[in-house]
């Protein structure tokens, strides 16, 4: 987390904001939506708007918007763990058979 009131966090707004592991590996810092500052934890799995902006715009809003925690969070974290590891699992395959295709042709 990084707060503008941590001695070591020099910040020009009064935002929190927080580095996240995302379910496929990436990290991003996104906004703590205010309501949600004070409840956020190290540890917690979250659920970030990626809405665009606005209508015009396709750059999504970047901000958590809702803290899971329990049986929840343990599921939501399962199900998009496991959907990317499906989907490593096909790219594998489909790598595999690229590399037969051309050695057969070879």
């Amino acid at each position: 987390m990084f707060s503008p009131k941590d001695k070591e966090v020099l910040s020009a707004d009064d935002n929190l904001h927080a580095l996240i592991e995302m379910w496929d590996e990436n990290i991003f810092t996104v906004l703590v939506d205010a309501k949600l500052a004070s409840k956020i934890r190290e540890g917690d799995v979250v659920i970030v708007d990626y809405y665009p902006i606005s209508p015009q715009s396709q750059i999504p809003k970047r901000i958590v918007t809702k803290i899971l925690r329990g049986k929840a969070s343990e599921a939501l974290w399962t199900t998009y763990k496991g959907y990317h590891k499906k989907q490593g699992a096909i790219r594998e395959t489909m790598q595999t058979m690229h590399e037969q295709q051309h050695e057969y042709m070879d």
